[in-house]
């Protein structure tokens, strides 16, 4: 290893560009490894929502038994496939364990801090280098019965009393009048005036271009095999290329920014990586192909918890490149811990666009053809956290592979992000460029610490 050794960051998607973002400002040389494209998982096909409001972690009382009832629902929003896999009935004993009020608000105390600071990078991210079709418009959760409305209102005081982060409330007369694109009869919504979206494959290529003009050196079809480590510290990574050609390329400091494919790397790390593919879908309908009268666009994003969809729409517009990108209403969500699988399956687009129907205007079945582009699709694997809060700092006593005493003390994980990846990058990013440098860190690192589930 040399003094002009980079940084190798694994993994090329949202946390691993923010990463590198973050590395590059503090002055250190960047390699991104990554085993498809840069940007083309979850960072692609999420719902490009920043949602400070999302401070509840996924275990919350209640969803534990909402998941076992779907063992015999094939259709059902979230979705717990039956089969035989050790590893995840672990992973959701973990889960179930923590599906309670006071371990979900001392989830949130961790996941507050971490959502404030990437909203307001974000704030500087998109008022400069990155161009990403920006919006600070807030969030809308929707409900159609009353007492799914009424229900939301104890999260809504949750929220209010432990985080100084309530919502605006809005009756059903009041919230068609807020946003007229919903269908009458609602019964309420809750808004959520600080949150904001973007388009995220346009953050992504932005980024990509912006990292590339900051010297970052990105290796695609790249599959990282392991850690070389020397005297306490990793000195290179193991790979091999699209080809199949082992190589090694020297490292000062390795960032294991994999989502949910992160627990691969757990014996290398020496760590317990308790990460689980949450499968989730996403849909992207174009105003002008699919025939949706602007009309029935809403102004601002939503949730719409009772169906477990969200609701995205991108006004479209031209680059300062001058590409044309097409209005455009994107619909995702869903849960479904199905292992890693990648199909698309239309009934579970269905359930996108059959739940947005009964708040909006839009046709209740997905299109029977792709977008020529063939992107207006997409599932991918979320990565998910027994206790809903990330793994972001060093490895205590990574084992790497090969080395003379087996430790490396220079090993870094940045995953687990949940359902909050987009949201967290800028914080996490931040984060890790503080640790990896020595530099003061800007957020307590002790509630994100990767060795917390290998305690005990």
């Amino acid at each position: 290893m040399s003094d002009t050794s980079p940084v190798v960051i694994v993994g090329g998607g949202v946390i691993g560009a923010a990463c590198a973002h973050y590395l590059t400002e503090a002055g250190r040389k960047v390699v991104i490894l990554e085993r498809d494209r840069f940007g083309a998982a979850c960072s692609h096909g999420n719902c490009g929502l920043l949602s400070p409001s999302h401070i509840l972690p996924p275990a919350e009382p209640g969803v534990f038994g909402e998941a076992l009832k779907s063992l015999f629902k094939p259709n059902a929003p979230l979705r717990l496939a039956p089969r035989f896999d050790p590893g995840l009935w672990r992973w959701m004993a973990e889960f179930a364990r923590r599906c309670n009020e006071p371990a979900a608000l001392a989830a949130g105390r961790a996941i507050h801090p971490l959502l404030a600071s990437s909203r307001a990078l974000y704030d500087r991210l998109a008022g400069g280098e990155l161009e990403c079709e920006f919006a600070a418009d807030g969030l809308l959760f929707a409900f159609q019965s009353a007492g799914a409305f009424k229900s939301f209102g104890h999260t809504d005081e949750l929220l209010s009393k432990h985080f100084n982060a309530p919502a605006r409330r809005l009756d059903g007369a009041e919230l068609s009048e807020f946003e007229p694109a919903l269908r009458p009869g609602l019964a309420g919504g809750w808004f959520y005036e600080g949150d904001a979206h973007l388009r995220p494959n346009v953050l992504m290529n932005s980024w990509r271009a912006s990292l590339l003009a900051r010297g970052v050196e990105l290796r695609e079809g790249i599959a990282v095999k392991g850690f070389r480590t020397e005297n306490g510290r990793a000195t290179a990574v193991h790979y091999e290329d699209a080809h199949g050609a082992a190589g090694e390329i020297e490292a000062d400091a390795v960032v294991v920014a994999a989502g949910a494919l992160t627990p691969d790397f757990q014996k290398a790390l020496g760590v317990r990586v308790p990460v689980a593919p949450g499968k989730g879908y996403s849909l992207t309908l174009h105003l002008d192909e699919h025939e949706i009268d602007p009309a029935a666009v809403p102004k601002r994003p939503m949730l719409l918890p009772e169906v477990r969809v969200a609701v995205t729409p991108h006004a479209g517009g031209v680059s300062a490149s001058g590409e044309r990108r097409p209005a455009a209403l994107r619909l995702g969500s869903v849960m479904e811990f199905a292992g890693y699988n990648p199909s698309i399956a239309r009934r579970r687009l269905a359930l996108l666009t059959r739940g947005a129907s009964r708040f909006l205007d839009i046709p209740a079945d997905p299109p029977a053809d792709d977008h020529p582009t063939g992107d207006n699709r997409w599932a991918g694997w979320r990565p998910m956290t027994p206790d809903g809060v990330p793994l972001i700092g060093p490895v205590p006593g990574g084992r790497g592979v090969g080395g003379r005493n087996g430790r490396a003390n220079n090993l870094y994980v940045a995953a687990g992000h949940n359902m909050l990846g987009l949201s967290m990058a800028p914080g996490t990013g931040r984060l890790i460029a503080e640790l990896v440098t020595g530099a003061a860190p800007h957020l307590d690192p002790a509630p994100y610490a990767p060795g917390r589930f290998s305690r005990g």
